[in-house]
């Protein structure tokens, strides 16, 4: 059986907001939003691992997953939330979970970080039909003061396929054959318009920039392996006049480029520019 692992540490996405007062919290009014944003958001997020028991399995089957929540704060909350197009969630430990409305799993209250880390676990029986069922998972590590603002969060999706094979696929807006890294897939059993089933580019508004790119000396990541320019020779350039091979510092800023280039020279130790016979390699003459 497959294990499938997805590791996250990223600031929570505002996609709606839970309703508490001063009484009342989160998991006694029930949610239908993915983040935990509005209460616990402007702390520090917590690191979290994703994993599920098999991400492809037969329709009507089910599927188990593990969330476990590292930081250094005091108490961890989580919630998830089934897709619209059916199937059932199920919580593992009553004493810590609890159904909050049809589709929705919360806490029933925060639990302690031991060794740093909490763990959740829960499981989805899929529909019947053959597809991709996606489901939003939320968590919050809070510090236990009261102050929920301290606290910090962060959501994500998981999904599982029943009855087909899926991969994820990412928009290719710039039609180069590789997806955007930064975007969100969109899991599917078939290919989606406009979507590759790879996210390795950097630059998906321009075609010129991805895996396949060469590198330039423009300062910029063109193959998108995360350095910029390597392999080339840059260099701070000065004026280089006569073309002697010397510049000069004409108190200017100077150039940082790749040599070599016409018209300048990683040094300045020219003085005279104008003559090329006059510089540091020359012989002296009487």
């Amino acid at each position: 059986m497959s294990r499938f692992t997805v590791r996250w540490r990223f600031q929570l996405t505002t996609l709606g907001l839970y309703l508490i007062s001063a009484t009342v919290v989160a998991r006694e009014t029930g949610t239908d939003v993915l983040s935990c944003s509005g209460c616990h958001e402007l702390g520090s997020p917590p690191m979290a691992t994703l994993s599920i028991d098999s991400q492809q399995i037969e329709p009507g089957g089910t599927a188990s997953f593990r969330l476990v929540v590292s930081s250094s704060n005091q108490v961890s909350g989580f919630a998830v939330k089934a897709p619209e197009g059916g199937g059932h969630l199920s919580f593992v430990d009553a004493a810590t979970q609890r159904e909050v409305k049809p589709g929705v799993i919360s806490h029933v209250a925060p639990v302690p970080f031991v060794n740093g880390q909490a763990v959740w676990e829960f499981t989805f029986t899929t529909p019947l039909a053959v597809g991709v069922s996606e489901l939003e998972v939320s968590t919050v590590a809070a510090n236990g003061n009261g102050h929920p603002e301290d606290d910090g969060g962060l959501s994500m999706r998981t999904w599982v396929s029943h009855g087909c094979v899926a991969q994820e696929w990412f928009p290719d807006r710039d039609l180069d054959g590789y997806g955007d890294r930064d975007a969100r897939p969109v899991p599917s059993c078939d290919a989606v318009p406009g979507r590759v089933a790879n996210g390795l580019d950097c630059a998906d508004d321009d075609a010129s920039r991805n895996p396949d790119a060469v590198e330039l000396c423009n300062f910029i990541d063109d193959n998108c392996d995360g350095m910029r320019d390597e392999g080339l020779n840059t260099a701070v350039l000065y004026p280089d006049a006569d073309g002697d091979g010397y510049g000069v510092d004409s108190g200017a800023e100077p150039l940082v480029d790749c040599l070599p280039r016409a018209g300048f020279a990683g040094n300045f130790d020219d003085c005279d520019d104008v003559d090329p016979m006059r510089n540091p390699g020359a012989a002296e003459v009487c």
